[in-house]
């Protein structure tokens, strides 16, 4: 995978850079390669590369067409140059250098390998998505599976977790968006070629902020433990989708009721009990007031979505809940609680592992 990674970064890296700074980075990357120091100087129009005792001057037009050419081409015509001048290296010796001259052992290397998922929920099944939000707490690392599946029907994704909330990483870059944000490394994570997300921007997001607030108030408390600067995150993405033109993800970094208070209306609970979260501990959303909170807020016909694993809370305290058919339904495809009806539809997913999708519909 170590090589997969790497295609993918120079990916980004090849979109993202000027002329200039891609030159100093494929100048870096051999100067890596052979252990060696390595002079990168621009002067106008001409950059010179200086590596054990050889010089390569390009011109910024030749060097600006390479860069688009080719994830490599500039790093190979380099290494061509330094060949005529007397440079002798193996095409074999490093995987580097086998995809500086196209040389891969099996399809593993190709960029094509970091595949995105690009059948949507709705090409799986058959049924209406309503308009609402996808809300899916304790979410912490998986946040990209849930964004591909429903990226073309979904205009609004609220995310919250008590610890790290990782988003996936956009070949386009995040306008705005803080420097980790955009770091090559978040591809970990998952990541959305230009081709389905050409444009973000990163804003900041009052209505946090104005729940909290609300809320010190009116409880007469001093919300101190909260860090209003760590939870004021919203993401507004173009996709290419013609029937969802525009797409706004909202991180809530707090657990708890405290991630409902700004969600109107839920059309999609996603929610795994064997939760990805890295925080140090997780809320039980299948407790009996978190769960009922949510039905409160449950469009008419929405989705629940979950891992179908017993909450660890249930299961040291061995508590049965008549919501349990979603970790134990023994065959059982559909059940009647507070004056809804509960359809088992089917599974989805594969990142983290299967997904059971229930819809939800009042009596």
């Amino acid at each position: 995978m170590e090589m997969n990674t790497s295609v993918w970064v120079r990916s980004i890296i090849s979109k993202q850079y000027s002329v200039d700074k891609f030159f100093k980075h494929v100048s870096v990357t051999l100067g890596k390669e052979f252990g060696a120091k390595v002079n990168s100087d621009i002067e106008g129009e001409h950059f010179k590369f200086t590596m054990l005792g050889y010089n390569v001057e390009i011109h910024r037009e030749e060097v600006e067409s390479l860069q688009k050419s080719g994830l490599y081409s500039l790093d190979r015509y380099i290494l061509d140059k330094l060949k005529e001048l007397g440079l002798q290296f193996n095409v074999n010796r490093s995987q580097y250098i086998k995809c500086c001259y196209g040389i891969y052992n099996d399809d593993e290397y190709n960029i094509e390998s970091c595949q995105e998922i690009t059948i949507r929920f709705n090409q799986l099944f058959n049924i209406n998505i309503e308009e609402g939000s996808l809300f899916y707490p304790c979410c912490g690392i998986d946040t990209y599976e849930p964004l591909a599946l429903f990226i073309n029907t979904i205009k609004e994704f609220h995310f919250a977790d008590g610890g790290k909330i990782s988003l996936p990483l956009l070949e386009c870059g995040v306008c705005k968006g803080e420097e980790e944000r955009n770091r090559p490394y978040y591809g970990e994570y998952g990541s959305f070629s230009s081709n389905v997300i050409p444009f973000a921007i990163s804003l900041s997001n009052n209505n946090n902020y104005d729940a909290v607030k609300a809320l010190e108030e009116s409880l007469m408390t001093n919300f101190k433990f909260i860090n209003i600067e760590d939870f004021n995150l919203k993401e507004v993405w173009k996709t290419k989708f013609q029937n969802n033109k525009k797409i706004e993800i909202v991180c809530h970094k707090f657990e708890g009721s405290l991630s409902l208070m700004n969600i109107d209306r839920i059309s999609i609970f996603y929610y795994r009990a064997d939760s990805k979260s890295l925080a140090s501990s997780s809320f039980n959303w299948f407790s009996p007031i978190a769960f009922n909170s949510v039905l409160e807020k449950l469009v008419e016909g929405g989705l629940i979505i979950t891992d179908g694993v017993k909450p660890k809370e249930f299961k040291e305290e061995n508590v049965n809940v008549e919501w349990s058919y979603f970790w134990d339904n023994n065959g059982v495809n559909e059940f009647i609680y507070n004056n809804r009806i509960f359809n088992y539809i089917g599974e989805c997913g594969e990142r983290y592992g299967k997904m059971k999708v229930w819809r939800v519909e009042k009596l």
